[in-house]
C-alpha cells in the first residue's frame, strides 16, 4: 500500500472520506460550530491516500496562525497517520511548532493515546516556553483539553528512541 498526503478542500476532506469509510461517516458540520468557529478553526484539510486503490484511510487539518500552527480534526483507520501528516506540515512550514488538543474518540483508549502523542515528541500541556504561540491560546487549550494538548516543532532521534 503506497499512502501519500494531499491538500484539499474540508468538503472534499469529507467527502472523500466518507466514500471510503461508509461505517464510519462524517457530518458535513464536523468541525464546525463552538470553539471551532472562534478559537480553534481549521481551515487547511488533508487526506491521506492509498495511491492504487484511491481510499483515503485518514484526514486532518490545520490553521496557519502568525508564528505557529493550529492542528487537528485527526480521524484515521491505519496507525502512523498523524505522523506523517505533522512531517507534511513541517516540510511545509519548517521551524514553526505546532499545536494541537488530544481526545481520542473512545475514552478508554485516551490514556494511551496521549502516552503515544508525548512518545511522538509534543510537550505535553508546557506552563513554560513556546514563545510563538500566545499565552491566550495555551490558556484556551489548557482549559478545553485538560493536560491533554501540547505542541511539537521537531521530531527528535531521543524521541525516535524513545518509541522503540
Amino acid at each position: 500500500m503506497t499512502l501519500k498526503v494531499l491538500p484539499v478542500t474540508k468538503e472534499t476532506a469529507i467527502e472523500m472520506w466518507n466514500e471510503s469509510n461508509p461505517d464510519n461517516k462524517l457530518e458535513n458540520n464536523y468541525r464546525t460550530g463552538g470553539k471551532f468557529d472562534s478559537w480553534y478553526g481549521l481551515s487547511s484539510w488533508l487526506i491521506r491516500r492509498d495511491e492504487k486503490t484511491k481510499e483515503v484511510v485518514a484526514i486532518s487539518a490545520y490553521e496557519l496562525e502568525d508564528g505557529y500552527l493550529k492542528t487537528g480534526a485527526l480521524r484515521s483507520k491505519v496507525s502512523g497517520s498523524g505522523k506523517h501528516f505533522f512531517d507534511w506540515r513541517k516540510k511545509r512550514y519548517k521551524g514553526i511548532p505546532q499545536v494541537a488538543g488530544f481526545r481520542h474518540r473512545d475514552p478508554e483508549q485516551q490514556e494511551s493515546y496521549l502516552e503515544s502523542r508525548s512518545d511522538l515528541g509534543y510537550d505535553m500541556n508546557p506552563t513554560e516556553g513556546w514563545p510563538e504561540i500566545p499565552d491566550e491560546v495555551k490558556t484556551q487549550f489548557s482549559q478545553e483539553y485538560g493536560g491533554a494538548w501540547g505542541v511539537k516543532k521537531k521530531l527528535t532521534w531521543w524521541n525516535v528512541l524513545q518509541s522503540w
